[in-house]
């Protein structure tokens, strides 16, 4: 305001005036303090009204951090907080599913209880007709050598594509136990689906080895490590179900016989009927798989001239 406007006022409205001119005045002692303390963020020259410098003042200092950053550093620190921090979502993701309580779900097959992880399995002495066998199941890691090779190989002469092939090698190597022989898996699976992962039959059973939905996911739930999809149609996960299902069928008649044809025999035919079913059949099941006139014997038949084990498991 100009000295002859103001001489032009009231002593009322200077009175006015100079009240508003102390309410805006600035403090030296605050921009001092803001200088001090977010000095490098030029608050101060914003306070004191010079809007312009401060910005000018933040672009400098601004310039002057990026200039100095080592991003190399950045970049290094960046990646490692990313790789711990999926790590410790894998962690907590696996202690979450590992405490979470097993849903119940009806299944024919409630044969065995019994985990499949690292056991010794002893065969009687040698006699006549046996020999003793130690079979050491490993569920954990992939079996190696010639025990891989043999099942890969049928499957790609029998026509099966590389990726399948390999889906189902891993199941046989990652859930068998060794007591089912991959001859008896390819069979069960040329017989129930034809090698179609996609299969779904008129009873509900999915697949490429026909699994019912409640057997599928009572194994899931049994052993949720060897499941991390739970995919009935994921041919690994559904060769892995059904492996457990004949494993555990196969334990359930190892001690009716002491034959090892006549116990893959009702392992076979459990699959198509479960083990109590084979039971009710027949007073003598042995004979419900190998005779003709029980329908359940055609089957065996047919899984077996699959296998190509008709001659090496008499």
């Amino acid at each position: 305001m100009s000295i002859e406007n103001k001489n032009k006022l009231t002593e009322k409205q200077l009175a006015v005036l100079e009240s508003e001119m102390q309410k805006h005045k600035k403090s030296v002692a605050v921009a001092y303090l803001l200088w001090f303390f977010l000095g490098s963020l030029g608050v101060h020259k914003f306070y004191l009204g010079e809007t312009k410098r401060g910005l000018l003042y933040q672009r400098k200092r601004l310039s002057k951090r990026i200039g100095r950053i080592r991003w190399d550093r950045v970049f290094a620190v960046t990646i490692l907080l990313v790789f711990l921090s999926a790590g410790l979502y894998t962690f907590i993701k696996n202690r979450i599913s590992d405490n979470e309580p097993l849903v119940a779900h009806s299944c024919v097959n409630q044969i065995s209880q019994i985990p499949p992880q690292v056991v010794t399995i002893i065969r009687p002495k040698p006699t006549a007709t046996t020999e003793a066998v130690a079979v050491h199941v490993v569920n954990s890691e992939p079996f190696r050598g010639l025990t891989i090779h043999p099942i890969y190989q049928m499957l790609t002469k029998a026509g099966v594509d590389s990726k399948m092939a390999l889906s189902i090698t891993n199941a046989y190597t990652k859930c068998g136990n060794g007591s089912i022989p991959p001859e008896i898996v390819v069979g069960v699976i040329a017989t129930e689906s034809g090698f179609n992962p996609s299969d779904v039959s008129y009873a509900g059973a999915k697949g490429i080895m026909q699994l019912l939905p409640d057997t599928f996911f009572y194994y899931t739930n049994q052993y949720p490590k060897l499941f991390p999809k739970k995919d009935i149609f994921d041919v690994y996960e559904n060769v892995c179900a059904g492996i457990l299902y004949l494993q555990d069928s196969y334990e359930a008649w190892v001690s009716h016989t002491a034959s090892k044809a006549e116990v893959l025999d009702l392992t076979i035919g459990s699959y198509l009927m479960g083990v109590q079913g084979l039971k009710n059949l027949s007073d003598s099941p042995t004979k419900a798989v190998t005779n003709d006139n029980y329908f359940v014997s055609e089957y065996v038949k047919r899984v077996k001239t699959y296998a190509g084990t008709v001659d090496s498991v008499k």
